[in-house]
């Protein structure tokens, strides 16, 4: 349906993976997570200590069934087009020096 992720502990990859699933996300402003999601297209960002915020945010994709099924598409098309592994790949392979591995 939605996730929520106020937490900063591994969550790139867990907010990296509700995306490519096509799951709407609901995420703290703290950290790398705001580049991450596009605000109100892919998920929302939330104030993680502003519980009114998360609420509403929580109650607006949970009353809207075509605001997710949006935000989940556009998630999923974000993350194919970031983070799917011949994207990253193709992306080394273009330009080797500008990568650390």
């Amino acid at each position: 349906m939605c996730s929520v992720f106020l937490n900063t502990f591994t969550l790139g990859m867990v907010i990296a993976e509700a995306m490519a699933t096509g799951t709407p996300v609901i995420a703290s402003r703290v950290g790398g997570i705001p580049y991450m999601i596009e605000d109100s297209e892919t998920g929302f960002s939330v104030d993680p200590n502003n519980p009114k915020e998360i609420a509403e945010k929580l109650l607006t994709l949970l009353s809207d069934k075509h605001l997710r099924s949006k935000m989940g598409r556009e998630g999923k098309k974000v993350a194919e087009e970031r983070w799917k592994d011949e994207v990253i790949a193709r992306k080394l392979l273009e330009n080797p020096s500008s990568h650390h591995l």
